[in-house]
């Protein structure tokens, strides 16, 4: 089979999609690549075997046009790959809201047999509906449709209706950080996961947020947690994860000053970590306050859960899903709800949310979401 997976070549997301939903080794996997993703992501695709079509390569002449030189080289490469053999599928895996789909459904669409769409990643809950709607004529192409969350489809439903219904797959992405999770465990302690991050082992950590965007409102949520008389909060140590997403030096700063000047105990991490170290941050976390203005159940939140922290999430977010299968978590609507709920969670017994691991590796792993992936791509074979 010949397949084209469009979407953000170094995204880990991607890369996992690669291995586990497609067959690099019996198949021909091919994914878009530019000089800007660098070397080792291409040594990394490589050696699983998979095929890059270069975007930034073809035609000298357009190399100071960025964008038209990205497309006509694109279908240059396209328009060749495919004149023995159309592929097989060309697949979305993360549906574009800018007008390149208009270049991809009018030019290298007709190289496919099959093409499926995927939504994933939070970003989508925030786009406006007229840059949702950019994909409308790919979706009547679609074969498949197909998203990562229950929320990501209601938002289609919202935009699109029930008009493409006949065409949803039940797909989502799976995670190997499960399995990376339980790895961690057989080195070290929890304890030890705290100690690694200069924070106290007896102190109980509680993270707000899980990256430096403006968007999962720190600054709101700190300004609720300092009415808690500071006696109560005595063993608590506040984190937060500000590696990636950071929007500006400027809000890193005032974050800072709020905690400066409101909190004894406080801890700003602002390393981008990679596997191993994430997992251990996970372990590290007692309870984890989520007050992002949207979210579609980021990889981040199912490692909390999956770690043994007790989620605190806002009632605007839908994980409706996580209900359905009897995951555990406590919520609140109104931002002075959070005061009395973080007292009454920091009293909670870990083991009260144990049933969580098993439930998300469950439902969620790539070993629980694979056999859909191949009932699609069986049906192409």
């Amino acid at each position: 089979m010949k397949i084209l997976v469009i979407g953000q070549t170094s995204s880990f997301w991607i890369k996992e999609y690669v291995v586990h939903a497609l067959n690099p080794k019996e198949d021909e996997v091919y994914l878009l690549y530019d000089s800007h993703y660098g070397e080792k992501i291409k040594r990394e695709y490589e050696e699983k075997n998979v095929h890059l079509i270069y975007t930034d390569k073809g035609f000298p002449i357009l190399g100071r046009i960025p964008k038209i030189r990205t497309v006509i080289n694109l279908y240059y490469h396209m328009f060749r790959l495919s004149k023995e053999k159309k592929f097989d599928v060309i697949e979305f895996q993360g549906m574009p809201t800018k007008k390149i789909i208009f270049f991809f459904e009018r030019a290298i669409l007709k190289f496919a047999k099959t093409i499926v769409c995927m939504y994933w990643g939070s970003d989508l809950l925030a786009t406006p509906i007229k840059r949702v709607r950019y994909a409308e004529g790919t979706l009547q192409k679609a074969d498949y449709i197909a998203f990562d969350s229950n929320n990501l489809r209601d938002k289609f439903h919202e935009v699109f209706g029930g008009v493409y219904d006949y065409k949803i797959a039940d797909a989502r992405l799976g995670t190997t950080i499960f399995d990376d999770l339980n790895a961690i465990l057989e080195k070290r302690t929890r304890e030890e996961c705290k100690e690694y991050f200069g924070l106290s082992k007896t102190s109980k950590v509680v993270a707000i947020g899980y990256n430096g965007r403006k968007r999962q409102q720190h600054i709101e949520v700190l300004k609720e947690l300092s009415k808690i008389k500071k006696e109560k909060m005595s063993d608590v140590t506040l984190l937060l994860h500000l590696g990636y997403g950071l929007e500006s030096a400027e809000y890193r700063v005032e974050i800072e000053d709020y905690l400066k000047h409101n909190f004894e105990n406080y801890k700003i991490l602002d390393e981008f970590l990679d596997k191993e170290k994430t997992a251990m941050l996970r372990y590290a976390v007692d309870i984890f306050i989520h007050a992002q203005i949207s979210d579609a159940l980021a990889g981040s939140i199912k490692e909390y859960l999956y770690a043994g922290a007790i989620l605190i999430n806002p009632a605007w977010i839908d994980y409706s899903e996580c209900k359905a299968l009897g995951i555990k978590y406590w919520e609140y609507a109104e931002w002075n709800e959070l005061p009395n709920l973080l007292e009454e969670v920091l009293k909670i017994d870990s083991k009260d949310v144990e049933k969580n691991r098993e439930l998300l590796y469950d439902y969620f792993s790539w070993n629980a979401v694979k056999p859909e992936w191949d009932k699609i791509h069986g049906k192409m074979r």
